[in-house]
């Protein structure tokens, strides 16, 4: 047989030997140190369990004593001393517990003894310091250790006080060697030493009992300073080898058991037992592993030793038949049959060896010309970049990566998905999906990037292949977008849908941690007066200083949103107590109160607000809102510039207002709007110089709704525009139709709202109306509330004077109601002042009174018409005209009527004329 080549045999000897052995050994000498280990800390939990039961003995023996020095006090009484000395000795002749019983007066002096000695009766033993520390309502007081009075030997005082008379004692004297009996007994049945110091370490008990007469002091020993803090188990060296020592302490004491045992004692039984198991374990596994090579030898060695020497000599080109050997140690059909398929084998690898090669070749080249950075690594490490790698990541060339990983290019918020993707790239032929992460290049910027990956073979490895495109310009596009669709483009708030979304957060929030979160709706007041007075755009830069207030006076964790036109809303998040909503809510009014300059104007803000609160005005983001909202317009109704909780009746009343505006936006289409006239009266002559034009609606359905529910809806929402367009016309014809049926010149006075007022071109407006229906400018009677002409006395001014160009008659309504001066009335081109009805109604009051009286002087001294309004009541006739007022309008005379109602008051006279005085 040739030479072997390949000694199966003597390499699979090596591997179980050098394999198996040595973690053998290492278990066995693990199993070993535990078990020698744990076995002494079972002794030493047993040696510490023995010296606490000798602490039992020696505490039971003094509370033995104890007890009997109870006993004694209990048959002592009153003050006889031959009936105490009868006690004493007969107590201590029967029990011989203690050596001599004393019995000390208050001054511890001996009074009496048991044996009976005369010598010591007087005795003082109070300059013992035991006895000037005593505990009366401690019991029995223990001493530390002395030599006896009478006997000299080692002895400890038991004292307690006496109950009759508790400056009295009675001591016991108890001798020591009661102590080391205990312990020689102890000794000859321990492996060790058992010994019992007091608290200062001086010998009580030893089973060398000359070194308890030396009084020998042990209190430096290691076991006996632990002793003293806690019971204990401890090793430590001494007089040259290691002790294992327990101590534990003797009840009301202070003394100490100590018990010592060498250290070999401890382990000496576990260690021979233990060396015996590991030699039989090592015989064991000898003879197994001898049993095992045997076989293998026969079985498995030989038959791949043939087909090795057969493989070789393949390849040496030597196809004649070796050396077989039997086919009894041949134990697989497999092992025969490899050798008539090598030759098929070899050819097959040689054409894909050549097949992968041309593969491969093809495969670099895609890879160097890919427009896409393609990485190809192995355990994460980067062996290979192209060179569109290499242009993205800003390296130098494609060795630069060759130090680096797929972790260090990978930024740290993606490692969790980069490692359970390189996990899985470990199997074969995975393909995985497309994710989004982010990059690092060489010079540390960030990217994104889309990713995709896959594990392929390449040269006969097995290699992950990672494909990566740049996508940070896309991801920046759609944040741009998300963040547009999100954000108020003005203000730069949230909107609407960012803030419903963190709104249902919130909520949510709020019903895990037992909170509340608050919306609190905010509406500018008047702000569509600034829009018209001043411009758009100087209206978006006050909402842009309103935004800027609003984020400065909350804090970071609360959402301020502008939900359209001058409406904001803030979410309140993680509430406690619903109050804390309405500070917040004043802490706003306050900043906003402060007037804001923009370009050269000067603008006041205030705003109306409308709270709900969650769970109870709603528990989903749509109801809060509304319940917001609605108390937000209860607000505005009250007055304008206030908080407003909600409540369940205001929902109702939103409701309302919804549906009215809607069916508003009809009334002027479908005719549903009509005027009605009210007279002015002279009071001199009874005649009706002129009418106010007083808008009402008559609904389908609701019948006649009061101005005063539908005005301020049109004045909110714009509709007052084109219905004061039509209030104008329509005042306009009647005056023309009046005049064709030759009753007169009428002039009707129509009240002018802000909006309109506001506009550049009212003038124009009015004057092409008038023009359009054919009738004189002074019968048309402009009526403007005294707050909308003082709001902005520059620009009202400038608007009154153009109103007054085209002829028309002006009358300030309402006057007295606002905070206007009295001096402008010499400065502004004012026809007629009409004096406001709350005055009137209220002349009864001294100071309403006054400035009734006040603005009817000022206005005869400027030649001022004046018209008393709302007057009801002949008291409130008369004294307007006792202070110089001619004209009235109110229900004193009529009500506001129809045009035909009119009609019949200048065709046969009014009913009020024959009143005149």
């Amino acid at each position: 047989m040739p030479k072997q080549t390949l000694p199966l045999d003597a390499a699979l000897r090596a591997i179980l030997w050098r394999r198996l052995l040595l973690p053998f050994v290492i278990a066995a000498f693990i199993i070993v140190s535990l078990s020698a280990y744990y076995g002494g800390r079972l002794v030493e939990v047993q040696q510490l369990k023995y010296s606490q039961s000798i602490g039992y003995t020696v505490t039971h023996l003094l509370e033995y004593a104890g007890y009997e020095l109870d006993a004694i006090n209990a048959v002592i009484s009153g003050s006889d001393l031959n009936l105490i000395k009868k006690s004493m000795i007969a107590s201590q002749e029967s029990r011989e517990v203690f050596d001599t019983i004393y019995f000390l007066d208050n001054d511890k002096r001996i009074k009496m003894l048991a044996p009976f000695d005369a010598r010591y009766v007087g005795l003082d033993m109070s300059r013992r310091s035991y006895f000037s520390e005593l505990d009366c309502a401690a019991g029995v007081n223990f001493s530390l250790p002395f030599d006896s009075l009478r006997t000299g030997n080692p002895t400890t005082y038991l004292t307690r006080c006496t109950d009759e008379i508790e400056t009295e004692y009675l001591v016991g004297e108890l001798s020591l060697s009661i102590l080391q009996d205990t312990i020689s007994e102890a000794h000859r049945s321990s492996q060790g030493t058992v010994f019992i110091v007091d608290q200062t370490g001086a010998l009580l008990a030893h089973p060398n009992a000359q070194l308890v007469r030396e009084r020998i002091n042990v209190g430096d020993m290691t076991i006996v300073k632990r002793g003293l803090e806690q019971d204990t188990t401890l090793t430590y060296w001494r007089d040259g080898g290691l002790w294992v020592g327990s101590a534990s302490k003797i009840k009301d004491t202070g003394w100490i058991v100590i018990v010592e045992v060498p250290i070999l004692a401890v382990y000496a039984p576990y260690i021979g037992a233990i060396l015996g198991m590991s030699l039989a374990f090592m015989l064991i596994f000898s003879l197994a592993v001898r049993a095992f090579l045997f076989q293998l030898q026969r079985k498995l060695v030989v038959p791949l030793t043939y087909l090795s020497m057969s493989v070789d000599a393949l390849a040496n080109g030597n196809f004649n038949p070796t050396e077989t050997v039997s086919d009894e140690t041949i134990p697989f059909i497999e092992i025969s049959s490899l050798l008539t398929n090598f030759r098929n084998m070899r050819r097959a690898i040689f054409s894909r060896e050549t097949e992968l090669k041309e593969s491969e070749r093809q495969y670099r080249r895609l890879l160097e010309n890919s427009p896409d950075a393609i990485l190809l690594h192995s355990d994460a490490a980067i062996i290979y970049a192209n060179a569109a790698a290499v242009k993205l990541y800003a390296a130098n060339d494609a060795a630069d990566f060759n130090r680096k990983t797929m972790m260090d290019i990978t930024h740290p918020d993606s490692h969790p998905l980069l490692k359970s993707r390189l996990e899985k790239l470990k199997e074969m032929e995975q393909i995985l999906p497309l994710v989004e992460q982010k990059h690092i290049r060489f010079d540390q910027s960030v990217f994104h990037a889309e990713v995709i990956a896959s594990s392929i073979f390449l040269s006969g490895t097995h290699v992950a292949q990672t494909i990566i495109r740049d996508i940070t310009r896309r991801k920046s596009e759609e944040e741009v977008l998300k963040y547009r669709a999100t954000h108020d483009p003005l203000t730069d708030l949230p909107n609407r849908f960012l803030f419903q979304d963190r709104l249902e957060h919130a909520i949510i929030r709020a019903r895990r941690n037992a909170t509340s979160a608050a919306v609190l709706y905010l509406d500018l007041d008047g702000f569509k007066i600034v829009n018209d007075a001043f411009g758009h755009d100087i209206g978006d830069r006050v909402l842009q200083r309103v935004s800027e207030i609003l984020r400065n006076t909350l804090r970071e964790e609360d959402t301020v949103a502008r939900i359209g036109g001058d409406e904001f809303v803030i979410l309140l998040d993680d509430l406690k107590y619903p109050k804390d909503a309405e500070i917040v809510a004043k802490n706003i009014m306050q900043a906003l109160s402060e007037p804001c300059r923009i370009e050269d104007k000067e603008i006041t803000l205030s705003l109306s607000v409308g709270i709900s609160i969650s769970p109870n005005d709603g528990s989903d983001t749509q109801s809060l809102l509304q319940s917001a909202d609605a108390a937000m317009y209860k607000a505005k109704e009250e007055g304008k510039h206030r908080v407003k909780f909600y409540a369940p009746y205001m929902r109702a009343q939103s409701l309302e207002r919804v549906l009215m505006q809607s069916q508003l936006s009809r009334a002027l289409d479908e005719n549903q709007l009509f005027l009605q006239y009210q007279p002015q009266v002279n009071y001199r002559t009874g005649e009706i110089i002129g009418v106010e034009a007083l808008l009402r609606w008559r609904h389908p359905e609701l019948g006649l709704i009061s101005p005063e529910k539908f005005i301020p809806i049109a004045e909110d929402t714009g509709l007052i525009l084109p219905i004061g367009e039509w209030v104008l016309k329509t005042a306009c014809n009647q005056i023309k139709r009046w005049q064709e049926e030759k009753r007169g010149d009428m002039r009707v006075a129509v009240n002018l709202s802000n909006l309109q007022f506001k506009q550049p071109d009212i003038a124009q407006s009015i004057k092409s109306i008038i023009q359009s229906s054919g009738v004189q400018p002074d019968l048309l009677e402009i009526e403007l509330m005294e707050n909308i002409v003082f709001r902005d006395a520059d620009s009202s001014f400038n608007n009154l004077y153009d109103l007054k160009s085209i002829g028309v008659v002006l009358a300030m309504d309402d006057f007295g109601a606002g905070f206007s001066t009295l001096g402008y009335l010499a400065h502004i081109p004012f026809d007629r002042i009409k004096i406001d009805q709350r005055l009137v109604a209220n002349i009864g009051n001294a100071k309403d009174a006054a400035v009734v009286s006040g603005i009817i002087m000022i206005c005869n001294n400027l030649n001022l018409e004046v018209l008393a309004e709302g007057v009801e009541t002949r008291n409130q006739l008369t004294f307007c005209v006792e202070k110089g007022c001619n004209f009235f309008q109110g229900w004193y005379y009529s009500r506001a009527v129809d045009p035909l109602q009119i009609m019949q008051y200048l065709k046969y006279g009014v009913p009020w004329k024959n009143e005149l005085h």
